[in-house]
């Protein structure tokens, strides 16, 4: 028996309505941190097989250097629309694998083909969701910062409702607001906190990579930054890949919960 990878047997996008006050409360960073942990553990590899897509980019750019100039010029275009839309096709796989894995009944095995038709379904409208997102929160930054901050959060589960739904862009951003109507702070809390943990990792792990790649020598730190070559930009991806799927399973569960305690206290 075989479990369908189509949005049918996913959940499906609410209906808007009143959240009460008294909802119960989300889990904390750290218990949903953990969880993340050990769902990625788990599926650790479906889960870093989508993820080592997004390598054939990086390797691309390092062949690509051996071209002519002018056509490196071309080839970074194309490698760089292709990294594009592996990225969504990843996230989108991503969040549908785990979703059905954790919903998932013994004995019962993924239809991997219909996971992936429906991931690369949804990679159109995932990038049509994610430049609104984009051009809203960044407009929202300009106007005195506040408002990009609360677009940010109130569309953050904008992707998970369109890809496990059949909801248009924006029915998703309308329902990833409801979700997150009534828990603002608490949502925000978790939401910018994963942001800074995996921040600082990244940029520990990067600043180390480069002071070693130029064998410690530190003041020579910012002009290669400037200048980014693409060794800086191969260990850069090389860093972050891993993070990817614990990031991903964090905000899918935060939105798991999220979706729980609303349908479990609207009126």
């Amino acid at each position: 028996m075989k479990a369908s990878g189509k949005p049918a047997n996913q959940p499906q996008a609410i209906p808007t309505s009143k959240v009460k006050e008294d909802a119960p409360p989300l889990p904390g960073v750290l218990f949903l941190l953990r969880d993340a942990v050990m769902v990625t553990w788990e599926l650790r590899i479906p889960v870093y097989g989508y993820v080592a897509w997004l390598l054939i980019p990086t390797i691309l750019i390092l062949f690509s250097e051996q071209l002519p100039t002018q056509v490196q010029e071309v080839a970074s275009i194309m490698i760089s629309a292709s990294s594009w839309l592996l990225t969504l096709w990843v996230n989108a796989a991503i969040i549908l694998f785990i979703s059905i894995s954790i919903g998932m009944q013994e004995h019962q095995h993924i239809d991997y083909a219909a996971l992936s038709k429906r991931a690369w379904e949804r990679s159109l409208p995932l990038f049509l969701l994610q430049a609104c997102v984009a051009l809203s929160v960044g407009l929202g930054m300009i106007a005195f910062i506040i408002p990009g901050i609360l677009l940010w959060v109130w569309t953050a589960f904008g992707a998970q409702e369109l890809v496990l739904g059949q909801s248009t862009v924006w029915q998703a951003l309308t329902h990833s607001r409801e979700l997150v109507r009534g828990r603002f702070v608490a949502v925000f809390g978790r939401l910018i906190a994963i942001e800074i943990l995996f921040g600082c990792i990244v940029l520990g792990l990067f600043i180390g990579y480069i002071l070693l790649g130029l064998q410690g020598d530190a003041a020579n730190l910012l002009p290669t930054l400037r200048a980014w070559p693409s060794w800086l930009e191969t260990g850069f991806n090389l860093i972050t890949l891993p993070f990817t799927p614990i990031i991903i399973t964090y905000h899918l569960l935060l939105y798991f919960a999220l979706k729980k305690s609303y349908a479990l206290n609207t009126v």
